[in-house]
């Protein structure tokens, strides 16, 4: 699927989430995985879509407990490396405008 299909699903908020509230390694490495692919494309409209689910959060708790040190897994570590450089490099804060406008296009509007 291209990004515009994971765009107008609204996939991308429900992955992230998913991350934060992951009861399994296996679902851990997988995310990541998922969102560093899609971040290597560094579409805005996806990472806009990223940061306003709150990834930073994510990546911020992660790096706290050392979570991705414990997976053991120096391909999901790359993975995590890869989006959090690319995230953290077009990280702003969301004003509640862009945030409602991230919100709208991909019809996770709440």
């Amino acid at each position: 699927p291209d990004l515009n299909s994971y765009l107008a699903a609204g996939a991308i908020p429900l992955i992230v989430e998913y991350l934060a509230a992951s009861p399994s390694r296996k679902v851990t490495r997988m995310i990541i995985s998922t969102l560093r692919n899609l971040a290597v494309a560094e579409d805005h409209r996806v990472l806009n879509e990223m940061l306003t689910a709150g990834i930073m959060r994510i990546i911020d708790m992660f790096n706290a407990a050392n979570a991705i040190k414990q997976l053991a897994d120096p391909d999901v570590e790359a993975d995590y490396r890869v989006l959090q450089d690319i995230v953290a490099k077009n990280f702003r804060e969301l004003t509640s405008f862009e945030r409602y406008t991230s919100e709208v296009e991909s019809g996770a509007l709440r």
